[in-house]
């Protein structure tokens, strides 16, 4: 006859193992972190913007990895599009000058994020601002571009984020409105138009500047029609020109120097790894 702790024991063993199957064979939880970098598969990634890219503009697609005031200073004659998306761009004082510098000798700065540093405000005279339904709303967003070829486009829309940011001021001289963002009232009416994408000269080149950096992500891009949107975005830029894709201002990792990385990140690795370490525990309790 089994002893008592015996008994204990094997109703916890049969225990652990039932918890670690219905574990293992539970769907993995989709990661929403806003990494924007172009390998990441994940909702909030680059990788279909990347890819639609390289597609549409070949060769002239030129991937950067290191920060913008270095490739400039490293290479005088780059000339077309400089493209940074992330959740927060912020450059500081000299990379800042450089790029401008840049952009006014006749090339385009295209900027997707959700936050600008002060020193790019004053000198584009912008401010922004959020943008919240009221109670009772839907929180769907529509958005549409502005110009004639697109407006009679039907509205596009995103529903993951109960706020979105505009620009509450603009440099009415100089900025003229690309895109617009607004929330769906229950009762159909319409709000206030709210300008989320702008663009103005700058030099003898051009600044775009848009407050909605999802919008070139996977999810956006997969989403309905959306793609479209993204599209008629990326018409703004010269394909007869290198564009040079950021890879340094990103909120996730291009890739991950750490062994446990992969271990934790692959299913069967990672439960391999755990019954090894209860395997290294039972044997320490009974030893």
């Amino acid at each position: 006859m089994l002893k008592k702790g015996s008994v204990y024991l094997i109703i916890a063993l049969v225990t652990v193992v039932i918890l670690m199957l219905f574990q293992y064979n539970k769907p993995k939880e989709i990661n929403w972190f806003p990494s924007f970098v172009a390998q990441h598969k994940i909702p909030y990634g680059t990788y279909v913007l990347n890819d639609l890219m390289e597609k549409r503009f070949g060769d002239n697609l030129k991937q950067i990895h290191e920060p913008p005031f270095e490739f400039l200073q490293s290479d005088s004659t780059a000339r077309g599009t400089y493209f940074f998306v992330n959740n927060n761009v912020s450059f500081g004082e000299s990379e800042l000058t450089s790029l401008l510098d840049w952009t006014a000798k006749g090339n385009t700065l295209f900027i997707a994020s959700g936050r600008y540093e002060e020193e790019l405000k004053d000198t584009l005279h912008f401010q922004t601002a959020g943008l919240y339904a009221d109670f009772g709303e839907d929180q769907k967003q529509e958005h549409r571009l502005l110009h004639p070829q697109f407006k009679s486009n039907a509205p596009y829309e995103f529903s993951k984020d109960n706020y979105a940011t505009y620009f509450n001021e603009v440099d009415t001289l100089q900025a003229k409105g690309i895109g617009q963002v607004d929330y769906v009232m229950e009762d159909g009416s319409e709000q206030q138009k709210n300008l989320n994408i702008i663009k103005q000269p700058f030099g003898e080149g051009q600044i775009i500047l848009s407050v909605f950096p999802k919008a070139f992500t996977n999810y956006f891009i997969l989403e309905g029609n959306n793609k479209d949107y993204t599209a008629g975005l990326l018409s703004y830029i010269d394909g007869n020109k290198p564009i040079y894709m950021d890879n340094h201002y990103k909120s996730g990792k291009s890739f991950y120097t750490s062994p446990m990385y992969i271990f934790l990140n692959t299913k069967e690795f990672k439960w391999a790894y755990y019954m090894a370490l209860i395997g290294v525990l039972f044997y320490v309790f009974f030893e």
